[in-house]
Parts: structure tokens; sequence; C-alpha cells
């Protein structure tokens, strides 16, 4: 059986009607949709495919209007709800859909977001020069380097 997902650009042409290829895509997603509940399929979200949906959506100097992380975050949930569709590493979603919500992160934040979801999914420590994921994580899931 094959197995589908929408990359980057295509997602966000479903989610936006203002998109030029807003049409396009969501006649896609809608057959394959149907397929998948047909059995003829399966529809997947790779969790990049999500984080760089919700990072280009809510980036203020892409979109005009950016939509709010609330309204990618449940344009995101209804998917997966509705359609069915699996996420890919489906045990970095919670984790991530929590932290954007709770801090209202967006644009660039939100490719840190994911990995501090991953992190928290798998109980991994994130090594980094950055000290922004000391916001996202508790102290022991960050080892920060010194840039000397």
């Amino acid at each position: 059986m094959k197995s589908y997902f929408p990359d980057i650009n295509v997602l966000i042409a479903c989610a936006r009607e203002d998109h030029s290829t807003h049409a396009a895509a969501k006649t896609w997603l809608a057959q394959a949709a149907l397929d998948a509940r047909n059995g003829e399929c399966k529809l997947a979200l790779p969790m990049l495919v999500v984080s760089g949906f919700l990072r280009i959506v809510t980036h203020t100097r892409i979109m005009n209007p950016p939509n709010s992380p609330d309204e990618a975050l449940a344009y995101i949930s209804a998917l997966l709800e509705v359609l069915q569709i699996t996420v890919s590493e489906a045990q970095t979603w919670e984790p991530f859909k929590a932290l954007i919500a709770r801090q209202q992160l967006s644009g660039n934040d939100v490719p840190d977001v994911w990995l501090a979801s991953h992190a928290l999914a798998t109980g991994a420590v994130v090594v980094t020069f950055d000290k922004g994921f000391k916001k996202l994580l508790p102290k022991s899931q960050v080892l920060l380097l010194s840039p000397r």
C-alpha cells in the first residue's frame, strides 16, 4: 500500500485560502483522505513538514497576515483527527504542540521547538550554543556549550 505525505508548500496551500495553489492542494488532500479512509493508501505528516508549516504560516515577514500559533496548531490537529493522518514521530507531537501553545512561539522559533519536543519525547539532552533552549527544556535536558 502506498503512503503519501504533503510537503510544506502543499500543506500551506491547503490551509491558506489566499494561496495561489489552494484549490489544487485542497483537491489533492480531499481525494487522498477519501482513498485513505477506503484503505487504498496511507497519509502521514512528517514532523519536519509540521514544524516547517508552523514556522512559515506564523512568520510575520512571510505571511500577511500570519496565522496565530493557536490557529496553526488547530489546523494541524484537525487534519490529524478528521482525516486520520498519522504523524511520523508521533511521540513528538504532544510536547511540540504544548510548547508552542504555552509560550505562543512562532516563526523562526519553531525549528528549536521541534528539537526541544524531540528531547522531551525521548529523554535526550540537546547539546547547543543557543541559550534559548533553557526556556524550552528542563535544565537537565540542555547541555549549553561555550563558544570559546
